[in-house]
């Protein structure tokens, strides 16, 4: 449903399954994620998510009331979004804002250091590359970027405990997002929620 319910949110049958599941575990969880990785396009990953962005509040919100009603003391996260896409959303919310190709660029470079380092492509080998990609966007950059993480991240304030990231990049580019989220919670988003990880590794190479 695109009506919010006050007793079931957006889905009666959502809720109850949710509801349900965590009384049967109640005490068990500290917390939990709602779906994972919903960035996909379209068809791009049906064993994950398959939905824009709007129909992933919906169910995150109605996850969230769901769980707190069954057990308030579960810490309720979003699924994450893969560290992969985080530096080009960064880089093109701070091009929406009008930061400068000067900060953009070596953001991007400092970002994808560990991925290129490996010898995996990203699409750009330099710094105005990397600018390119997110000023005059790629359709994947507006697809996952624009049409999902961007429109997804400012509302999650009334549908989280805390915000969820994957990062697989290296410790420099760790407070790359840090910073980007805490930033725009203090400053767009209207919201202030604690931050954490619950992916986080190396890539291979």
């Amino acid at each position: 449903s695109e009506t919010w319910d006050p007793t079931y949110g957006y889905s009666q049958l959502y809720y109850n399954f949710v509801y349900e599941y965590i009384s049967h575990y109640r005490g068990v969880f500290d917390g939990l994620a709602i779906e994972n990785e919903m960035n996909n396009p379209s068809g791009a990953a049906l064993t994950w998510w398959d939905g824009t962005a709007d129909q992933y509040l919906r169910v995150l919100k109605t996850a969230y009331k769901a769980i707190h009603d069954a057990d308030p003391d579960v810490m309720v996260i979003d699924g994450g979004f893969p560290s992969y896409w985080w530096g080009f959303c960064i880089g093109r919310q701070y091009y929406l804002e009008g930061q400068p190709e000067s900060v953009i660029g070596p953001l991007g470079m400092t970002y994808y250091a560990a991925l290129i380092n490996a010898g995996y492509d990203p699409g750009f080998t330099d710094a105005h590359g990397f600018y390119l990609a997110v000023s005059e966007p790629w359709t994947t950059v507006q697809e996952i970027c624009d049409e999902f993480i961007l429109q997804t991240l400012p509302y999650l304030g009334d549908r989280v405990d805390a915000i969820n990231f994957h990062f697989y990049e290296t410790p420099d580019a760790l407070t790359i997002i840090t910073d980007f989220m805490a930033g725009q919670m203090a400053s767009n988003w209207g919201y202030s929620k604690p931050i954490l990880s619950h992916e986080i590794g190396q890539l291979p190479g």
